[in-house]
């Protein structure tokens, strides 16, 4: 793609469009002595220039491949580097002579040896895609020790050349501003080694506008919506639909003039005829249309190709009918290109519309240049891309009966945003719900431009949980800390690992002294209990001889048989709950109820 500006950039400036009183071009240029080598740039937009939106592109000894740079972008310029209207920049040879230095703004070591071709571009040049502002040279080979300039052989060799101060745009064409006498050049050749002008510029040239760039108003929008840039210019060609009807022996209308792209639909309203526009038939035809011979036929063609088509019917051709189309392809000396000032690196949109998809708030510039008067207009416009957001807060837990706090925290968008609890039918941030099974809400955010964000909180419900228990004891029994006395039902309510509440049922019987069994006379304990691993029997002693001690669940399942060292017990093999040691005695039997923690 390759583009050519007539004329360049004025900057847009807060806010402001400005009109050009020239452009940005070289206005010097010198191949001296040694490493006495320089290019100065002019800026005569009428606005500051912002110089890293352009560069500098080159070839070496002639182009390698003919109309593609050898070095595209070669020469760059760091970002926010300014440059005023009316002053100029100079990238000069790091070791040339020290005028020079003293006045250069930027150093760099591969310039002109009088064969190179140097050209202003806009940034993102590649070697086959770029927009030439002005050119030194031709994208050609090797032109040998230099170009003429002025009539100059090798001006560009062993020669300063200055812009005439009657030049006000740079000059894309291929050696298009050397001309071939000193009238007709645009460069003023000076001996080897003048560097007196160097430094400074004057461009004589009339203000004015002759082309207007409109990029429209700046767009709110949300993310992922398709924004449509478009360049308030001329309208587009609108293609239609023209009809042309057989009436006895003749096409009607037998002439008609369309725009490229229209279509054109032949009606048979009766009769045996056809359409032939082929090139077979008529040569000057730019292409061949048209169907067979038949009746009662409808036969459309979209015509994509500029020029006059002559067409007949063949059996009544000699009869007159015959009929002639004549596709006009719209013209306009206006060109419109679009650049992402947010995003440099993105390729130019050459096109008085286009579209994309929004991410990010961004700048974008309106370059729209007339190439019969030169003229070159800006305008920029904001997409602003809404950052709405919201969260519902981390997900909770709570116990079933409690209530939970929700807090919506709407961020970004275009104020004022406003919130909406769907589930709960709400606009209110804060709400406050006592859910009795795990329920998950949902909360939208939409700002005044109806972009939207959701988030979601879960709230996980813990229920009580209850347990029943049966104890026994003599004189009174101990639960948790609490001593039972008589026998009864009771509840407790505790806190259970999820930190709810949890409902305890103790059935509790209480025996007295009398009528105990001899082994409940004896109080024989188990210590400590609860336990998580060895339990010791306090008294077991007293009970004589010992013939085992079985460990049992709480349906009597024998788990374990200890057969010796009966007073301690390892239980660290248990799971955790409640068991019983049944201890087989000369006298009888009796059972001790323990705890495995």
């Amino acid at each position: 793609m390759r583009n050519f500006y007539i004329t360049i950039l004025s900057l847009f400036v807060s806010g402001l469009c400005f009109s050009q009183t020239s452009g940005l071009f070289f206005s010097e240029y010198a191949e001296g002595s040694s490493n006495n080598k320089y290019l100065e740039i002019y800026n005569g937009t009428g606005a500051t220039v912002d110089l890293s939106l352009f560069s500098i592109s080159s070839c070496s000894n002639g182009c390698n491949t003919f109309n593609e740079f050898d070095y595209p972008d070669n020469i760059q310029f760091a970002p926010g580097t300014m440059l005023a209207d009316g002053a100029v920049y100079i990238i000069a040879h790091p070791s040339s002579d020290p005028t020079i230095l003293a006045v250069a703004n930027q150093t760099f070591t591969y310039l002109s040896n009088g064969d190179d071709a140097f050209a202003l571009t806009v940034a993102g040049a590649t070697a086959s895609s770029y927009t030439i502002i002005d050119l030194i040279g031709d994208m050609q080979g090797d032109p040998g020790s230099g170009w003429d300039v002025a009539g100059i052989n090798n001006g560009t060799k062993d020669h300063t050349l200055i812009r005439k101060a009657s030049v006000c745009q740079g000059n894309p064409a291929e050696l298009g501003s050397f001309g071939t006498d000193t009238l007709n050049s645009e460069w003023v050749v000076m001996p080897q080694n003048d560097w007196t002008d160097l430094g400074s510029h004057t461009a004589s040239c009339s203000s004015g506008s002759s082309c207007t760039a409109n990029a429209g108003l700046d767009q709110k929008v949300c993310k992922g919506d398709t924004v449509i840039l478009n360049a308030i210019g001329p309208a587009p060609v609108v293609n239609v639909n023209h009809t042309v009807q057989t009436s006895g022996l003749a096409f009607t209308p037998d002439s008609i003039t369309i725009n490229l792209g229209d279509t054109v639909t032949f009606i048979n309203t009766g009769g045996n005829h056809n359409v032939n526009g082929t090139t077979t038939t008529f040569p000057s035809n730019p292409a061949s249309f048209g169907n067979s011979l038949g009746t009662g036929w409808t036969f459309t063609h979209v015509f994509t190709v500029a020029g006059t088509y002559n067409y007949q019917c063949d059996p009544h051709a000699g009869m007159g009918m015959i009929g002639k189309v004549i596709v006009s392809a719209p013209s306009s000396n206006l060109s419109y290109t679009w650049l992402n000032l947010s995003n440099p690196m993105s390729m130019p949109v050459v096109a008085q519309q286009t579209s994309f998809i929004a991410t990010n708030t961004e700048d974008y510039m309106l370059i729209v240049i007339d190439s019969t008067t030169n003229c070159l207009e800006m305008d920029t416009i904001t997409i602003n891309v809404s950052d709405i957001a919201i969260s519902a807060g981390a997900n909770q837990t709570i116990c079933d009966g409690d209530t939970a706090i929700l807090t919506a925290n709407p961020t970004g968008g275009f104020p004022s945003t406003s919130i909406y609890w769907i589930s709960l039918n709400s606009s209110t941030l804060t709400q406050s719900v006592t859910p009795n099974t795990t329920t998950s809400y949902d909360v939208v955010a939409i700002d005044t431009i109806g972009c939207k964000a959701f988030d979601t909180v879960k709230v996980t419900v813990n229920n009580i949980s209850t347990n029943t228990i049966t104890e026994s004891g003599l004189d009174s029994v101990v639960v948790n800390g609490q001593t039972y006395i008589s026998t009864g039902t009771y509840t407790q309510t505790l806190t259970n690992a999820a930190g709810c509440d949890s409902i305890l049922t103790i059935n509790v019987t209480i025996n007295t002294s009398s009528g105990l069994t001899d082994f409940e006379s004896l109080q024989i304990n188990a210590y400590p209990n609860p336990s998580s691993g060895i339990v010791k029997i306090q008294g077991i002693e007293k009970l004589g001889v010992i013939y085992g001690i079985n460990i049992q669940n709480s349906e009597g399942r024998i788990l374990k048989k200890i057969s010796t060292d009966y007073s301690k017990i390892n239980i660290s093999d248990l799971r955790s709950g409640i068991y019983f040691l049944s201890i087989l005695y000369e006298n009888g039997e009796g059972n001790i109820r323990i705890i495995k923690k």
